[in-house]
């Protein structure tokens, strides 16, 4: 697998205020980092949308995966808790369970549902 290599710009906050065109030309160009500082530190990132975007994706694949692993974890318990559920009985409590969480997450905009 070959890796890009990352550029680091990194501007001064007085700097990204007076040459904030500068700073989204730098911040669009594939592979950039820019940051910017102030009294030194470190402040913000400001990247282009297409990076913006593949972030978002891996924090919502990561929330899927982690939504998950915690349902097999609810099924786990339930099984030990109640083993004369049946299989189909327990898929049917988690279902129930995930759509009302899902339905909350829409309500309170947490997430957005597309029907396809």
């Amino acid at each position: 697998m070959i890796m890009n290599r990352i550029t680091k710009r990194v501007f001064t906050a007085s700097e990204a205020k007076r040459r904030f065109g500068a700073v989204i030309d730098a911040a669009d160009q594939k592979n950039t980092e820019v940051i910017v500082e102030s009294h030194g530190r470190p402040k913000v990132v400001i990247v282009s949308f297409n990076t913006y975007a593949a972030l978002l994706s891996l924090a919502e694949q990561s929330q899927r995966e982690e939504s998950l692993h915690r349902l097999r974890s609810i099924r786990k318990e339930v099984q030990k808790k109640s083993p004369h559920l049946s299989h189909y009985k327990i898929k049917s409590i988690i279902d129930e369970v995930s759509r009302e969480t899902i339905r909350r997450l829409i309500q309170s905009n947490r997430i957005r549902y597309e029907a396809s």
